[in-house]
């Protein structure tokens, strides 16, 4: 069973991978382009275009240039050696500085460096290689011009996109998970046998395949019911009637001990018959589902008991109020305790309220059942004890109808032998 928390566990476990895999993305791209809000990687552009511009200059013209080069940012000279001292620029700024200005020069001999000038330690010197050995240095009175990496905008513009992103991953994730949420929501009210109305045919294609497959399915489980409904009806119908002749006709026979047997063979057929239709109209009762006190229920059940001198006990620590059909599930409370009073001479009915269900346990005194017949006992028409006479069991369809309509709550029942004696039936019902 697919739950709503689930589908929405896995669109939230979604999007944070898309914020996460955008903002590593966002990063890389940040590291990358132009940082034109980043004052140390604009004055490296700067440096790095008039250098490239400079080494394609020939040697003799290159005075001339410098001299007529006029940038408030920074001075220019020409000279034929790298100049020693200062104290080198180090970290993220730096690094950024020297790339985007030596991107294109791959020898390591000839790597661009920043430092501060030998004669002070307030302007900053940069020193590019040239290709034919010469050095270009560039003076920078603004100790700040390095700047930084944009640490505030960058964190805006991350927070901003990851925002967006999101928004939109939610609306996605939403408009896609809607229609299965709604498709494993009606898959569970069918499994729970309540009425469910066709489903829109929405989502994408093979969704809307499922779902056409699932309405189909659905309009024929109907119609089964109904035509079984109706068949079964109609069964009730023609043999109610000839044996109601055959009790009348039995009532004229002369030999006591005849008539006797006779009489009682019409009772058990009639009531074989009407266990076997109750338990086929409730395979898909009607009943309308409603919220009511479980612990009324069941302590009304025991007072029931209890009126007819039955040795009964029932404990529920508090109010339970429980979605179900209340009806059905009174016939399923009142069979099991019946059984225990009748194979296990008393009944002590405990209710437990558990995370996400409930727990209805019924102890008796009894012999119990071996193991290897706890699950066979709930098959239609089997009974440990073999007689059908309806003073030691009936048809064999009581624990029958107690497993159909505990199935229909979408719950389960179990047996199991107590270690001190008896036997206990475990029903576990969704809260």
């Amino acid at each position: 069973m697919i739950r709503h928390d689930t589908i929405n566990s896995r669109i939230r476990r979604s999007m944070l991978g898309l914020v996460v895999l955008m903002t590593v993305s966002f990063t890389v791209l940040r590291l990358y382009d132009n940082h034109d809000d980043d004052p140390g990687a604009n004055l490296g552009h700067r440096v790095g275009s008039l250098s490239d511009i400079v080494d394609n200059i020939p040697r003799p013209e290159r005075a001339a240039f410098i001299g007529a080069l006029h940038d408030s940012a920074f001075s220019a000279e020409l000279a034929d050696t790298h100049a020693a001292g200062g104290t080198p620029q180090g970290g993220f700024p730096a690094w950024i500085m020297s790339r985007r200005i030596g991107g294109g020069h791959d020898d390591p001999q000839r790597q661009v460096t920043v430092t501060t000038a030998p004669d002070t330690t307030a302007p900053l010197l940069i020193q590019v290689p040239l290709s034919d050995g010469q050095w270009l240095r560039f003076t920078v009175p603004d100790p700040d011009a390095l700047g930084g990496f944009p640490y505030r905008h960058f964190a805006e513009r991350v927070a901003l996109a990851a925002f967006l992103v999101w928004l939109l991953s939610l609306w996605t994730a939403r408009r896609l998970a809607a229609p299965i949420a709604a498709f494993a929501s009606a898959a569970e009210r069918l499994g729970k046998g309540t009425d469910t109305p066709p489903l829109p045919e929405r989502g994408p294609h093979e969704l809307r395949v499922a779902t056409r497959a699932f309405n189909e399915m659905q309009e024929r489980l109907q119609r089964f019911v109904r035509d079984r409904t109706q068949m079964l009806a109609a069964m009730s119908h023609d043999l109610r009637t000839p044996l109601t002749r055959m009790t009348l006709r039995a009532e004229f026979i002369e030999d006591p001990w005849e008539r006797r047997k006779m009489l009682g063979d019409l009772a058990e057929m009639i009531a074989m018959i009407e266990s076997t239709l109750t338990f086929a109209r409730e395979d898909f009762n009607r009943e309308t589902r409603a919220l009511v006190d479980l612990r009324a229920l069941i302590e009304s059940i025991c007072q029931d008991a209890a009126d007819t001198r039955a040795v009964i006990s029932c404990s529920v620590a508090e109010r339970i109020d429980l979605e179900c059909r209340p009806q059905a599930l009174r016939r399923a409370i009142t069979n099991l305790v019946d059984n225990a009073l009748k194979y296990g001479g008393s009944a002590h009915v405990e209710v437990l309220k558990e995370t996400g269900k409930v727990l209805v346990l019924i102890d008796d005194q009894g012999p119990g059942i071996p193991p290897d017949q706890h699950e066979r006992v709930f098959t239609p028409f089997y009974r440990l004890e073999s007689s059908r006479n309806r003073e030691t069991g009936g048809a064999g369809l009581g624990l029958a109808l107690v497993r159909t309509i505990v199935h229909g709550h979408g719950g389960s029942v179990t047996l199991a032998n107590r270690s001190e004696g008896g036997l206990r039936v475990r029903v576990e019902l969704p809260a």
